[in-house]
């Protein structure tokens, strides 16, 4: 679940939010001035998110070294896209399985 709250209440709740979000998964998208302006979220959606971040970057580095062996551009956009998907699906069931 994600509560958007405006910033003063965050910083008058900020205990009992961590409580929620700690304990009962709750996400909250902080408002300055009516817009989103920062998240907090449960430590381990945090570490997922830099998991993929970090997986992301590890092939597109691999991408990048294949394309410097003189693979043709059609090669390199097949490669790319394979990628993006593998990660899009691994984001969508760890998404489901955390649910």
């Amino acid at each position: 679940m994600t509560r958007n709250i405006p910033l003063s209440k965050a910083q008058d709740d900020l205990a009992s939010l961590l409580d929620e979000i700690d304990c009962g998964g709750l996400k909250v998208v902080i408002e300055r001035e009516g817009k989103p302006a920062a998240a907090l979220v449960p430590i381990a959606d945090l570490r997922r998110l830099e998991a993929l971040r970090e997986d992301f970057f590890e092939r597109l580095e691999r991408m990048a070294a294949y394309a410097a062996t003189q693979a043709s551009q059609e090669e390199i956009e097949a490669a790319i896209a394979e990628a993006v998907e593998e990660v899009e699906q691994e984001a969508r069931a760890r998404a489901t399985k955390a649910s």
